[in-house]
């Protein structure tokens, strides 16, 4: 985990980054996946319905919500089509 944003001992955002390379977002996100599978402990959190998490990749950046059982869902905006034209442009650009 790259970025943890915290208040009163609490995680409250969790983000991964990576270098911008041909799969850097998407590569970013299944990193996110796999190190928050376990989710996060109701013990600490009580029943919030999810927590805050990113992917960012050079200036790209994809949001998305941690489930209490460890699913990461992306909220709408760079996930899919968008992702795949950013990166055609980018290799453009390359």
């Amino acid at each position: 985990m790259d970025t943890v944003a915290s208040a009163c001992r609490l995680s409250l955002l969790f983000g991964e980054d990576k270098v911008m390379a041909s799969r850097g977002l998407e590569q970013a996100w299944e990193d996110l996946q796999a190190k928050l599978a376990s989710g996060y402990p109701a013990l600490f959190y009580g029943q919030i319905p999810y927590l805050l998490v990113y992917a960012a990749a050079g200036v790209h950046i994809q949001f998305g919500r941690l489930l209490p059982l460890g699913q990461v869902v992306s909220v709408k905006g760079l996930k899919g089509a968008d992702q795949a034209h950013l990166r055609d442009r980018d290799a453009h650009v390359s």
